[in-house]
């Protein structure tokens, strides 16, 4: 049994997955059904699938379908269900500790978090290609570039991440950046 809407993040305790219709709005069947799908596909492939009288084990005993999906199905469902970039889906698995629910649920209320906690007024000035490339890796960014650099320099003031430009990181370097804005939402949820 899953429990859907129901599902409250480890976090913040809100509710991980919502029912959000309209623009922007995630459905939890897609999510779950591109898990599964997946999952199923990887397992139809295996080796091991043409042995039918093979015994299933208890259902308390059964690893739930998150366990048995692997990172990269997780990423892709996260990828198509959420159209952010690879590297971004990667960061918030991390972040949410493998989890493709709560992964999505930080990925979804990051631009709540910029809105609700990050609408100062001024320009501020942050390394080059950064802000524009986090919008690229998650576009339900744009429009709140303004409170993406009021983030982002928090974190550079901080010491969280380095004040680089985006072309001068390496994939490892862009990773800690995507993944302290995650780890500053959750933060953020936390504190709500």
């Amino acid at each position: 049994r899953t429990m859907r809407e129901a599902t409250r993040c480890p976090t913040c305790r809100r509710p991980a997955l919502a029912r959000k219709e309209g623009k922007g709005g995630t459905k939890i069947t897609e999510l779950v059904e591109e898990t599964s799908t997946s999952s199923e596909r990887a397992a139809s492939n295996s080796s091991t699938a043409g042995r039918a009288n093979r015994a299933r084990p208890p259902a308390g005993q059964r690893p739930r379908p998150s366990q048995r999906a692997s990172h990269a199905s997780q990423v892709s469902a996260l990828r198509l269900t959420l159209r952010i970039s690879e590297q971004l889906a990667q960061a918030a698995l991390e972040v949410g500790g493998g989890g493709a629910a709560v992964a999505a649920h930080l990925v979804m209320e990051h631009r709540g978090v910029l809105d609700s906690s990050f609408s100062h007024a001024g320009s501020v000035a942050v390394p080059q290609g950064v802000a524009e490339a986090i919008v690229e890796a998650s576009p339900s960014l744009g429009g709140a570039d303004t409170q993406l650099k009021h983030q982002l320099t928090s974190l550079y003031q901080s010491g969280r991440i380095r004040r680089t430009s985006w072309a001068d990181l390496t994939a490892a370097g862009q990773k800690e950046v995507l993944k302290a804005l995650l780890e500053d939402v959750s933060r953020h949820l936390e504190q709500q």
